[in-house]
């Protein structure tokens, strides 16, 4: 490993690097494995043990379900070994040059400061972020992340969210032309909005919001909906609940550029208050990124099961038309969905994103 990984990283990043070192060269050793990098908050060098996973992505051959699934039990050997070791997004090549496109602004940064443990560097092209995509990025964290945090009234994830936005804020208004490489080095630039950090963190979503979008409708009282509360701007009390908070900024940011899915389950109610419906251009960008090559490949991975991924597939088809396979049964676990219908699976993603571009002209 160059000496220069480790210079002026604190002892937890040195650590989990070295970690990461051993298991690529050891335990995930595989024939299809072209290149490993470590992602996120151990890439920054802002980790810290053993509260920080240690997240990777592989750079692999175009390969069978069955070639998948015996990197997968791989995988969940290091696990076993390095019980901190977290996700795993698998991309072939071509996965990195849609990357790229469907979230250039994750992958400026995973091009820019991930770190090579196994092979070359991944091919990540450089690409321009469109102000939606920032945007996109920028409100992300109020998908889950804000709304847990508030719940369990974890401030350091708060303020970690927040910086994240002003990352993205600072993008979106043109002072600086990529996301910084690390919340210390966004917290060196900028000063986060007075208050609370909720209060700060739709704040900035409002700032975002006022940059990229009209005025978003307003409201003179809090508009309860299953799930989700709208509160009428960042100074109201949000109420002790364990839904959603949102204010009319941030959902008409979630609902143009993150999650236009908001819009099947509450759109009668938010027409009736002023908000207008996502674009068909939301609808086929989030169908897009739904059908991403290393979302197929989510399970066992990103995450523990396979509903999620297959639930995304159908509703980006949903979107983008096209044949389709069968819901997958409850049943199936993650091992069988390699050996049995990963195949048809990727095929199934490569149609809807052929479809997508299509779409988009």
């Amino acid at each position: 490993m160059p000496e220069e990984w480790l210079e002026g990283t604190s002892p937890s990043t040195a650590m989990y690097r070295w970690v990461a070192r051993i298991l690529s060269r050891t335990v995930l050793g595989d024939p299809i494995v072209r290149s490993i990098y470590i992602r996120r908050s151990v890439a920054a060098g802002e980790s810290t043990f053993p509260r920080s996973d240690l997240d990777l992505a592989m750079v692999i051959d175009p390969a069978s379900g069955v070639e998948i699934e015996r990197l997968r039990v791989r995988y969940q050997l290091a696990r076993v070994a390095f019980p901190r070791l977290g996700e795993c997004q698998l991309f072939t090549p071509f996965d990195l040059d849609e990357f790229a496109v469907t979230d250039p602004y994750r992958a400026s940064l995973d091009r820019r400061i991930g770190v090579p443990v196994y092979g070359p560097p991944p091919p990540i092209p450089a690409a321009p972020i469109p102000r939606e995509e920032t945007a996109r990025r920028l409100v992300f964290w109020f998908e889950h992340f804000v709304a847990t945090a508030v719940r369990q009234g974890n401030q350091r994830n708060l303020r970690k969210f927040a910086l994240e936005m002003a990352n993205a804020l600072g993008v979106l208004e043109g002072r600086w032309m990529e996301p910084l490489e690390s919340r210390r080095a966004t917290a060196a630039r900028c000063e986060l909005p007075a208050g609370d950090l909720f209060a700060a963190c739709c704040t900035l979503a409002a700032r975002a919001h006022a940059l990229v979008r009209p005025p978003a409708p307003t409201l003179r009282r809090p508009l309860a909906l299953p799930g989700l509360i709208v509160i009428p701007s960042a100074n109201a009390v949000p109420p002790a609940t364990r839904d959603r908070v949102v204010t009319p900024e941030v959902l008409d940011l979630l609902l143009h550029t993150q999650s236009p899915w908001l819009w099947r389950t509450h759109g009668p109610m938010l027409a009736d208050v002023g908000f207008a419906a996502p674009s068909t251009r939301s609808w086929i960008a989030a169908a897009r990124r739904y059908a991403g090559g290393e979302r197929v490949r989510g399970p066992g991975f990103l995450e523990r099961g396979t509903t999620s991924m297959d639930a995304r597939l159908h509703a980006a088809a949903d979107i983008l038309g096209g044949d389709r396979p069968a819901p997958l049964s409850t049943s199936v676990g993650v091992s069988e969905f390699y050996r049995t219908h990963y195949d048809t699976h990727v095929r199934w993603a490569a149609d809807l994103r052929r479809r997508a571009k299509l779409s988009c002209g």
